[in-house]
């Protein structure tokens, strides 16, 4: 069986000397008492901002928890769709009344989430024309790592980033760019990873460890590219995920029946109801060798027929 769903693999030795060299001079420096400065470690923030192009940075969770402390208080926040559903549970679950719209939709003057570049589930980027009427615009860059730099974020938008998607979810360590407010700042270090663990990343860092976990990794370009070119789709969007429009109308469990039908030809995918995205599966290639991307390729070819495109937007009117 060949995964698309994202699962990742355990580090390799490389990466992981450097990892434990990091932890252990962070446990020698770091009193158990102490406990990180609200905006984060300062080592950890200088390397975030040397691998981010520059700007204030604020240590977070993650992503959603990054969402919750910057969003939870406002009464409505409308979320791109299709969209990983993550980030809109969490907001929902904190009182916020989220409303998922595709991008030619996006209101002006109201608390807009969207993921740039390389959008999950289908790789997509929003026309820098779409965001320049909007306010006030937070970025998820958690996929960053797999795309071309983006164009500069409009004025006053909120960047978020993330480590989850380059080094696993185990991670738990992101960050904002942008100067922030004293109540978001204190919201986001309720969340934050304790001090050693900031201080561990920042050393990690300091030594060079994420470019060689990332060259211990498969190109997820080089696997996209074999995986749409064995499947007969275009060769369009950037980063790992890939959304894929079943023949059809998208009937209540068409994406189930999907999966499962990729399954028995041996790939594993995510039904496109986990992303907004109804009548679609999501592959995600982030870890398969491009060997295993072709042959998946072909299986989806072969289950799901050459008529399935690539990559397009949930239905306007698919309910969220």
């Amino acid at each position: 069986m060949i995964d698309l769903t994202g699962r990742w693999a355990l580090w390799p030795d490389p990466p992981l000397r450097l990892w434990r060299a990091a932890m252990r001079r962070a446990l020698s420096d770091v009193d158990p008492s102490l406990r990180a400065p609200l905006a984060g470690d300062p080592l950890l923030r200088d390397q975030i901002a040397a691998l981010t192009g520059g700007g204030p940075v604020t240590v977070t969770a993650g992503v959603r928890a990054a969402a919750v402390a910057l969003l939870g208080h406002e009464r409505e926040v409308v979320v791109e769709r299709p969209t990983y559903l993550g980030v809109p549970r969490a907001l929902a679950r904190a009182g916020v009344r989220v409303r998922l719209a595709p991008w030619e939709q996006l209101p002006a003057g109201v608390p807009v989430w969207v993921t740039a570049p390389a959008r999950n589930p289908d790789g997509r980027r929003i026309p820098p024309e779409l965001l320049a009427g909007l306010g006030p615009v937070h970025l998820n860059s958690a996929y960053a790592w797999y795309a071309e730099p983006a164009a500069t974020p409009p004025a006053g938008a909120t960047v978020v980033g993330t480590l989850h998607k380059v080094a696993g979810p185990g991670a738990c360590l992101g960050w904002v760019r942008g100067d922030l407010p004293d109540r978001a700042v204190a919201a986001l270090s309720l969340t934050a990873p304790p001090q050693h663990w900031q201080r561990a990343w920042g050393y990690f860092l300091q030594a060079g460890g994420l470019p060689v976990l990332r060259a211990s990794r498969p190109d997820p370009a080089r696997s996209r590219a074999a995986f749409l070119a064995a499947a007969g789709l275009p060769q369009s969007g950037e980063g790992p995920n890939v959304l894929i429009r079943l023949p059809g109308r998208a009937l209540p469990g068409r994406s189930a029946q999907a999966v499962a039908e990729l399954a028995r030809a041996g790939v594993v995918a995510s039904p496109g109801e986990a992303f907004a995205a109804p009548g679609h599966v999501r592959c995600c290639l982030l870890g398969v060798p491009a060997g295993d991307a072709q042959r998946a390729g072909e299986a989806v070819a072969a289950a799901l027929g050459r008529s399935v495109r690539n990559p397009v937007p949930a239905p306007a009117g698919a309910p969220a």
